[in-house]
């Protein structure tokens, strides 16, 4: 059955959907604990609908059993890289003051700001990250990158500078999420981090 995708269920209300079920299909809404898993008797397997897997409790699943899987697939990755775009150009061009004010019969001008020249940090550059650099490539910005677990050569390649967390958040006009959570690098983000950012800075979590 099919859950109304508006709602965010509780703990409780999960525990009482798995009972009968031996397959799920899930977003990132809900948290799938262990409590939740063992009221499913006859669960067999749990599908992450996107990368990340980070509500599910792996450890549990695996020693109940119980198959997690993700899906990867273009149709994901791609979407998520042209939302963090197009958040980018929202705000860049403030479109959605823009659209309260013309709703409003206020058509005074709004003023927004070149993409080109500016600096975006990509906080990951897996398949997203890299992505929202390549869609970027034409608006003429400078690319920074912050991800251990890539080559500054691999970087390099496609116009990204490999850079410190602590340098992207401090240059960035842009800072775009493209981290899968894990749990090392979980908080990687707070307020040391943030208060880096400068004043006109704007975040993007897509």
């Amino acid at each position: 059955p099919f859950t109304d995708a508006a709602t965010i269920y509780s703990e409780d209300e999960l525990k009482s959907m798995v009972r009968e079920m031996d397959g799920l299909l899930v977003s990132s809404r809900e948290l799938f604990t262990r409590a939740v898993m063992m009221a499913g008797p006859r669960l067999v397997t749990i599908a992450k609908l996107g990368i990340g897997v980070e509500r599910i409790d792996v450890k549990a699943a695996t020693e109940l059993g119980i198959l997690v899987s993700n899906t990867p697939i273009p149709e994901n990755y791609l979407s998520v890289a042209e939302y963090a775009v197009a958040f980018m150009l929202a705000m860049a061009k403030q479109l959605k003051p823009g659209d309260q004010q013309g709703r409003a019969g206020r058509w005074r001008s709004i003023v927004g700001t070149f993409m080109r020249g500016k600096t975006v940090g990509l906080v990951g550059f897996g398949r997203i990250g890299s992505r929202v650099a390549s869609l970027l490539t034409p608006f003429e910005v400078r690319l920074l990158a912050f991800d251990p677990f890539v080559k500054p050569e691999r970087a390099a390649q496609v116009g990204v500078e490999l850079v410190s967390l602590e340098r992207l958040m401090a240059e960035s006009d842009f800072v775009s999420l493209h981290a899968v959570v894990t749990a090392e690098n979980r908080n990687l983000l707070g307020a040391r981090e943030i208060a880096l950012m400068k004043p006109t800075a704007y975040l993007v979590n897509p």
